[in-house]
């Protein structure tokens, strides 16, 4: 040290700190608001690189920098006590970094669990934030003693360092027993942190889908009256609505308000006072994870221990109301908050595994060792084609029982890569489920049910858009069967039925062979055919052609009958510039036809024009 210049010292603590304080803001996203931070990659450097004396001097100025600039005196005393600690062990006992931060990591762990048991603290998650914090300080020891080894033996740097101590042959084979051991545990389970998160915003998006199609469902099943009741704001039809809102919910706790402009009108049984849950509201923040989905948060720092109190809100429109579902998340995130503590701490328990088989590895160089070594290897592979992991022989008890953990760690890496598989697979299953839902309930309410013809939602849908937005010339047929009130008293409903189907057959095929038609099924025995643009003798041809396919003889219960249709036709825009006025005009013409003679095609007469 004393031929460099205390100037070089100098510089060289300054880009120490300077590194750390850039590592501290680069994060790594675990689910849930919970991150981790690399400054410990950067205070670790310190400790390897520098003296004990230099390097906590120089960690405390670079976590007292912090501290001014916004973290929290519990994540600076945290890494404090860390790298005194860690640099300890380092500089006093001759331990490398790896095993200086594990002892002390699981000694920490082990005082704070203990702590909290006995004063009744919160102990999974607080748990669960100290286990992440120490393994990223245990990985970034281990990162900081691999590569103060091994870099300055790669080509084109050594001859950048003549005085490089030679590495132990178990040290190199504990560092990859370690690395192949925990690297994919680790990366699965911060991956699969951020999968839950998602599985459990998805579980009550699919939760409030349900209850919305319960809702539609309830709403089909009422008659006009009490449809019109519900819109004047009857309170039994209301009463209806909770009373299968909170047949759904049952015991779980949630808030549905249902809105006249900014005026609850009413809500599930066991929601709150909506004055009481709005000022609660406003009093926090909100993050939107899908269009009118949020998720609600006591304040704006996203902090694990406020996903407890997070609300998954959905706002919608239904029928004349504005509908807002608030569920609180606290079940959910707890269920997901255990498996993570699970996950981390098993990966402490094979860190602590692969910690003592170290011990052995830097004594014993054989041939075993080596097998070992492969076998540590091939657990990502065992992992991801679930092929059996084979446990080398050994004479050597320590070096069997090393077989048998790394053994049982690939089994649990195997089981966590088959349970990521199916929860992907649930999604996606879920997810195409969804996809059918929302594609039947647009076939319901678009759709003839009887026919398959679209229906009179469609036609006030999709008609206006010629007038208003596309300003299309078109010609709307009025068509209406004649003595369909007959097929039904001679051969009854079913018969009658039987006939509007056959109909529907013939006019769809009627409308694939000719471009620029489309035909909806009104009520009853009306349909609208609508034509784009064409002259009258056009319109004539094809209301012909369109007759000739009616009036073919059909068997109705096993008797053939021939059935007519008048047709009335209106022009736009000749006859009008709404769909009411065109529908209005044809539906006369038609029924002039009717009353005169049945059987035909009229188009409706232009001012002074008689019709035809």
């Amino acid at each position: 040290m004393s031929e460099h210049s205390p100037f070089s010292h100098t510089y060289k603590v300054a880009g120490f700190i300077i590194i750390s304080i850039l590592l501290r803001y680069l994060t790594l996203s675990t689910g849930f608001g919970m991150v981790l931070s690399l400054l410990p990659i950067g205070l670790m450097a310190m400790v390897r690189l520098l003296s004990y004396k230099q390097a906590v001097i120089s960690s405390i100025v670079t976590l007292g920098i912090l501290f001014f600039l916004g973290d929290s005196l519990q994540f600076i005393l945290f890494h404090i006590i860390s790298v005194m600690v860690v640099s300890w062990f380092y500089h006093k006992k001759d331990q490398d970094l790896f095993s200086g931060a594990f002892i002390y990591s699981l000694m920490s762990l082990l005082i704070i669990y203990l702590s909290l048991f006995f004063t009744g603290g919160e102990t999974t998650l607080t748990i669960l934030i100290y286990v992440q914090m120490y393994i990223a300080l245990i990985m970034s020891a281990l990162l900081i003693d691999m590569i103060t080894l091994y870099v300055p033996y790669l080509p084109y740097l050594r001859k950048f360092n003549q005085h490089k101590k030679p590495v132990f042959f178990g040290q190199i084979i504990f560092n990859a027993v370690v690395v192949v051991a925990i690297l994919p545990l680790i990366t699965l389970t911060l991956v699969n942190g951020l999968l839950m998160e998602n599985q459990v915003i998805n579980y009550y998006q699919e939760e409030v889908d349900e209850l919305k199609y319960m809702i539609n469902d309830r709403v089909e099943q009422f008659d006009d009256d009490e449809l019109r009741a519900l819109r004047l704001g009857s309170g039994l039809s209301q009463g209806y609505l909770i009373e299968a809102m909170d047949q759904f919910i049952g015991e779980k706790e949630a808030h549905i308000y249902f809105f006249d402009r900014d005026h609850v009108l009413f809500s599930n049984t066991h929601s709150s006072p909506y004055h009481e849950m709005n000022q609660r509201l406003l009093s926090g923040h909100i993050v939107e994870v899908a269009p009118h989905q949020m998720i609600w948060f006591e304040k704006r720092v996203d902090y694990a221990p406020l996903w407890f109190n997070a609300h998954f809100i959905e706002r919608t429109s239904f029928i004349d109301y504005q509908v807002e579902f608030i569920f609180p998340m606290q079940d959910q995130i707890q269920i997901a908050i255990n498996q993570l503590f699970i996950y981390y701490s098993l990966i402490m328990i094979i860190f602590f595994i692969t910690f003592l088989t170290g011990l052995f590895a830097r004594k014993m160089m054989t041939k075993q060792l080596k097998q070992l070594n492969h076998m540590a290897s091939q657990l990502p592979i065992a992992m991801t084609t679930q092929t059996d992991i084979k446990v080398p022989d050994s004479r050597i008890y320590e070096f069997q029982e090393l077989g048998d953990h790394l053994a049982k760690v690939g089994q649990r890496l195997k089981q966590m890569f088959v349970e990521l598989n199916q929860k992907n697979c649930d999604l996606e299953q879920a997810t195409k489920e969804l996809k059918v839902s929302q594609e039947n309930l647009f076939q319901e309410a678009y759709f003839d049910n009887l026919t398959q013809l679209p229906n009179r939602r469609s036609f006030y849908e999709n008609v206006p858009r010629l007038i208003d937005e596309e300003n299309q010339p078109f010609a709307m047929f009025f068509i209406d069967l004649d003595d369909f009130k007959r097929i039904n008293d001679q051969y009854g409903h079913s018969g009658g039925d039987q006939l509007l189907k056959i109909m529907a057959d013939r006019f769809s095929r009627f409308v694939s062979m000719n471009d620029g038609i489309q035909l909806y099924r009104l009520a009853g025995d009306e349909f609208v055919m609508i034509m784009l643009s064409k002259s009258k003798d056009e319109v004539m041809t094809c209301g012909e052609e369109l007759i000739g396919n009616i009036t073919s003889p059909i068997q109705i219960d096993q008797f053939e009958e021939t059935i007519t249709a008048s047709i009335g036709v209106s022009f736009y825009p000749e006859h009008g510039s709404s769909l009411d006025q065109l529908l209005n005009v044809a539906d006369q013409a038609m029924y002039n036809l009717k009353y005169e003679d049945k059987n035909g095609l009229r188009l409706a007469p232009l001012s002074g024009d008689d019709g035809l």
